[in-house]
Order: C-alpha cells, then sequence, then structure tokens
C-alpha cells in the first residue's frame, strides 16, 4: 500500500531568508494541498454537525441573535434592503452569508450549517499553514483535530453562526500572512499581494463587524512601524495605500449596493452611529477596565486548560525572541490583541460569545506544543504510524466534542415538538401571513414560518429606551394599527400573563397559543396573537 499521493512528490524544505532561533530539523514530506483543503473540510463539516445548532442534527438554531441575522439574510434575499427595511445592528456581510444559508433552505439553518462548514475549513487550512511554519507537517495534521475541538468547545461558541464565528477565517489568513512575513521574507520589503490580500481581508471583517479590526491595526502597525523606522517613508505610504485599497475593495461592493437602493444614509446611520452612540453602557474607566477581566477569569473558569493554553501561546510568541525574532510582528501582534480586547469590551458590555473572537489565538499555544514535541521525539517517519495517529487524534477528539459540547443537549429535540414549528403551522393556515416578533429578540418563528417580516422594528434590540425609543414606540405602533395579522411574545414560564399592559393589544388580537419551552437554561412562556378581523 501507498501513501504518495497524500504527499508531494519533491518537498521543499522551508528556508528562512535570515537566520531564526527556532529552525525545526529536516521536514517530512509537504502535504498535498488538494488533500490538505479536503481533510479540513471533513474536520469542518464533523465537528460542526455536532457543535453548531445549524447543523442538519438539530431541529433548530435557537439561538436569537442567530435567527435575526437569518430574518436579515432572508430579506435581503427578498428585497428587503438591511437597516432601512429592516433594523439590526450587525455588518451586511454576516447578513449575505446567512441570506446564501437561506437560498439553500428556507425554513431551517442547514443552509447556513454549509456556510459556517466552508467558513471553518478556511480557518482550519489556514492555522495549518500557521502551525506547519514552526512544526513538521505531520505533526501539525494530527494536531489539527485537537485545534477544532479545542476552539468549537470553547464555551464563547455558544450556538453557533455567531459575526465571531465567521470572522476566524479571517483572522487565520492575517495571522499567518504576518507570521510568515517576519519568519521567512523580512527584511525584504512585504510583497503588494500580500498587502491587498490583507486589505481585503480587513474590509470584509469591517463589514461583518468593526469592532474586530484592532488585530488589523496590529497588522499594519508591524509592517509601518519597521518601514518608519529604517526612514524607508516612501514604502510606508504605498503600503498603506495597498492596504487601503483592498479594503476598498471589499467595501465597494457594499457602496453600489446601498447607493443603488438609496440606503447609504441608513446604512451608515444604523451600522456605525447607532452602534457608537446607543449601544455602550454608561460606566466608569475603572469599571470598563473590569469588563474584559472578568470576561477573562469567567471563561478560565469555563475552559481552563484551552483559555491557558492560549494565554501561554500569545505570552510567548509576544516576550520571547525563540519562535519570532524581530521585534515587529511581536509588536504587531501585542499591539493587535490589545486593540481587539478594546474594540470589544469597549463599550462596556460582555455577552457569552465576546470572548469566542480570541479562540484563533490559540494556534500560537498549539505551536508551542506541536514544536516542543517534535524536538523531544522528532519526526514522524512511518506513513503508517502517521495515518494511524492521524485516526486516533480525529476519533478522540470528536468522541469528546460528543461529550462535551454544551449544546448536544438539544440533539434529542424533535422539530414538530418545538414552538416555532407548532405555531409556524397555526401561522401558515392564513395565506401570505405577516408577523411580529413582539418585545424580544427573534425567537425563530419568522424562520420555521417562512415570513421575511413586513416592518422595519420586528424584534426588540438590546438599546436603552432612553437613548433609542424608536424601536419599542413603532412595535407598539405596528399593535395599535393592526399591522400584522400575528403577534408572537415571550415571558418567564412563571410570569402573569393574564392581562398584558399594552395598549390597543386586546382591541386588536385575541391570544390563540400558549406554550412553554425551554431556551437555555430557561423556561420561557410563548404566546401567539391573531389580530381580530
Amino acid at each position: 500500500m501507498t501513501f504518495k499521493l497524500f504527499f508531494k512528490e519533491k518537498p521543499e524544505p522551508r528556508q528562512p531568508s535570515q537566520p531564526v532561533a527556532h529552525t525545526p530539523p529536516a521536514p517530512s514530506p509537504d502535504i498535498n494541498p488538494w488533500i490538505l483543503g479536503g481533510f479540513c473540510i471533513l474536520l469542518a463539516a464533523l465537528f460542526l454537525l455536532i457543535s453548531s445548532k445549524s447543523s442538519p442534527l438539530y431541529p433548530i438554531n435557537d439561538w436569537v441573535d442567530a435567527n435575526a441575522f437569518f430574518t436579515m439574510g432572508k430579506g435581503m434575499m427578498n428585497g428587503k434592503v438591511p437597516y432601512r427595511d429592516l433594523f439590526e445592528q450587525k455588518g451586511p456581510l454576516l447578513y449575505l452569508f446567512y441570506g446564501l444559508g437561506y437560498l439553500i433552505s428556507q425554513t431551517t439553518f442547514s443552509g447556513v450549517y454549509l456556510i459556517e462548514m466552508l467558513s471553518f475549513s478556511v480557518f482550519l487550512f489556514f492555522g495549518y499553514r500557521l502551525m506547519a511554519l514552526f512544526a513538521d507537517q505531520r505533526y501539525v495534521m494530527i494536531g489539527l483535530p485537537l485545534v477544532a475541538a479545542a476552539i468549537l468547545n470553547f464555551r464563547g461558541f455558544g450556538h453557533g453562526g455567531s459575526a465571531e464565528q465567521f470572522a476566524l477565517p479571517f483572522i487565520a489568513i492575517s495571522l499567518y500572512y504576518l507570521i510568515r512575513y517576519f519568519k521567512t521574507i523580512y527584511p525584504k520589503p512585504i510583497p503588494v499581494a500580500w498587502l491587498i490580500i490583507n486589505g481585503i481581508v480587513a474590509g470584509c471583517i469591517l463589514w461583518i463587524k468593526y469592532s474586530f479590526l484592532g488585530l488589523w491595526v496590529g497588522w499594519m502597525g508591524a509592517v509601518l512601524l519597521n518601514q518608519l523606522l529604517h526612514k524607508k517613508y516612501l514604502a510606508a505610504v504605498k503600503s498603506t495605500a495597498y492596504f487601503l485599497g483592498g479594503m476598498l475593495l471589499a467595501t465597494l461592493p457594499w457602496v453600489i449596493y446601498f447607493g443603488l437602493q438609496g440606503a447609504l444614509r441608513d446604512w451608515f446611520q444604523t451600522y456605525f452611529i447607532i452602534n457608537l452612540t446607543a449601544y455602550p453602557m454608561n460606566l466608569t474607566l475603572k469599571e470598563r477596565i473590569m469588563v474584559p477581566i472578568d470576561s477573562l477569569q469567567r471563561h478560565l473558569s469555563f475552559n481552563p486548560v484551552a483559555v491557558s493554553l492560549l494565554l501561554l501561546g500569545v505570552m510567548v510568541f509576544i516576550t520571547n525572541k525563540k519562535y519570532l525574532q524581530d521585534i515587529y510582528s511581536r509588536l504587531g501582534l501585542l499591539i493587535g490583541a490589545a486593540l481587539l480586547v478594546l474594540g470589544v469590551y469597549g463599550g462596556g458590555r460582555d455577552y457569552i460569545y465576546y470572548f469566542f473572537i480570541f479562540s484563533p489565538l490559540i494556534l500560537f499555544g498549539f505551536i508551542i506544543l506541536l514544536s516542543l514535541y517534535e524536538e523531544g521525539y522528532d519526526q514522524i517517519k512511518s506513513s503508517v504510524l502517521f495515518f494511524l495517529l492521524l485516526l486516533i487524534s480525529v476519533a478522540v477528539t470528536l468522541g469528546y466534542t460528543l461529550r462535551f459540547q454544551r449544546n448536544t443537549d438539544m440533539l434529542s429535540w424533535k422539530r414538530e415538538d418545538l414552538v416555532q414549528y407548532r405555531y409556524a403551522a397555526i401561522i401558515n393556515q392564513t395565506e401570505n401571513p405577516t408577523l411580529l416578533n413582539f418585545d424580544f429578540q427573534d425567537g425563530g418563528f419568522y424562520t420555521a414560518a417562512g415570513i421575511v417580516p413586513n416592518t422595519k422594528f420586528f424584534q426588540a434590540q438590546n438599546i436603552d429606551y432612553a437613548l433609542f425609543p424608536m424601536v419599542v414606540d413603532e412595535q407598539n405602533r405596528y399593535i395599535k394599527e393592526g399591522l400584522v395579522d400575528y403577534v408572537v411574545m415571550r415571558y418567564f414560564a412563571t410570569d402573569d400573563t393574564e392581562n398584558l399592559p399594552f395598549p390597543h393589544l386586546y382591541e386588536n388580537y385575541l391570544l390563540i397559543a400558549e406554550e412553554t419551552q425551554f431556551f437555555g437554561e430557561t423556561n420561557f412562556k410563548y404566546l401567539l396573537f391573531k389580530k381580530i378581523h
């Protein structure tokens, strides 16, 4: 039996352009990139099948944010313009991902699962390439399932489908190019194509969730600091222009899209102005400093091994010359990580999924582990042993994920037993029904019923009423004017819902269904009202 197809016939050993403190022994044959890509897709498909509630194994992704993104993406695919026709606060590229998922499956998250799978496979591909700059490729291949399991079992992964999750491949791409430049090319100039590529990547992040951009400030900071300190001022100007040009390439399609729809002002007003003014909390400087510290402590208690490995990897790469000799790349990592913390937590809020954006940094911890293991045990020379260890790695990490992933409690749920689909069956008895998800975030009822909202403020938002009263006021107006056929509400199961204090509710609507269902660890009561004709 031969395994030649798995490897390139003429492997080329890594040869950095300058001496580095950590130079691995002669590498094993390079992994065939097509085989590597297929392996990454397979890993992403298997691990997300267990981990993400978007997976076909789950009856629904009941996370409110995922459903809101799905509703926005569905709206885009049906002619609605984000921010103008439907109000939500994330970036349009995230909605596009969900819109593509909607085109695959209109009333389930199976299409979103496929987009998640492709996204995570790109992350694994570039995560592999980053780790292979320092460790033998066979060790990295064996370690890749461990990376997948570690990241998808972070508590911050949540239910699946977050903006943080879709940002992972972009982070891996830019980390790879930054480290590869300073490890194998520097002090030669950074390739122009790399500047443009990473500018495009940063532009994509800008239109997913701009608070993540701090990492790319550090990325460009490392390049520019090196050029400026060496008095290469023209090179610094050109590098900046190429990088910003890449960001412009990623932005231009959205300028055209919103411009043709006459929605440039809605886009800018919602995505930037409202997010910057109405979303942040009013905290003191000390309180803001404590937010990321408290978040770190919380996630250390949730995932002590993974988070410790993440912290160790970042600290070693920033402070130790063993892996990166030059100061510029280490400063770039430091600045990028610090600004990422500031962007994520600067508003004073801390949701459980916020920390997940830092999970790709665990790659540095795995680099340390794999390189140390390689130094102690040398390469794996037997292809049979390599494949056996690879199979064991996949099997063990999949078993671990199935055992410890928190979402798997929902695997036994049946779609026909869920309130979303039970109410959808009632709602869809009406021809071309309209629906309002009233006074709480999108609970998946638009998704299950296949409805595109006919109202701009289709759900509640995590915004203080005093700062932005329009959401609540408009939802109350929809009730007053009877603009929708059905209204769904959510309360704690123990709440008294006999006489709800909403003007005109009982004048225009009749309660026709009431059911309880768990979301997370809380039992909620869902009320369905139908318009009185």
